[in-house]
């Protein structure tokens, strides 16, 4: 029998039984634990990492050099405020408020947020997703909110995306 194959074989399984090639550390798997992270987790503003790979269509970004949030407008006319977030501690780290809701279109771990504490603008629609200890959040606002929901869903799966390819190819 020849060894090096069949080790070369073993070894790819042990590598795969001990998360060696799992793309993230940790995604919430129900709306329950998501709920737990986003609001237990203090969170802060972390350097964004997906946003040049998100956009869906053709839009003209702000001119800003934040390099933790991303402001758009796409085509259809809802403006997009994208914002990522580490774990973390301090001062300007701060709690998820909110309760999350599941968007059954999606099958991966991103949900509606809804405030009672700000009812806001009915127009605007915020969407939270979870890749890895990075938490982030799209901000969709429109005419319409049904159209503004369908950009904000298409924006974070497109950075749900974008991360976990990164963190599968750092």
């Amino acid at each position: 029998m020849n060894r090096p194959p069949l080790l070369i074989f073993v070894g790819a399984l042990v590598l795969l039984a001990c998360g060696g090639c799992r793309p993230v550390a940790y995604e919430p798997s129900t709306q329950t634990e998501a709920q737990k992270t986003y609001s237990r987790t203090k969170w802060y503003f972390a350097r964004q990492l997906a946003f040049s790979k998100i956009v869906p269509e053709p839009g003209a970004p702000a001119a800003d050099d934040n390099r933790s949030q991303a402001f758009f407008e796409l085509a259809s006319g809802t403006r997009i405020t994208y914002t990522e977030f580490l774990p973390g501690g301090g001062i300007k780290a701060f709690h998820g408020l909110g309760r999350l809701e599941s968007l059954p279109e999606l099958a991966g771990p991103i949900y509606r947020v809804h405030s009672s504490y700000a009812p806001g603008n009915p127009e605007k629609v915020v969407v939270v997703g979870f890749c890895g200890k990075r938490k982030f959040r799209v901000e969709a606002q429109g005419t319409v909110e049904q159209r503004a929901l369908q950009d904000a869903v298409s924006v974070a799966t497109n950075a749900l995306s974008s991360l976990r390819h990164q963190a599968r190819n750092p």
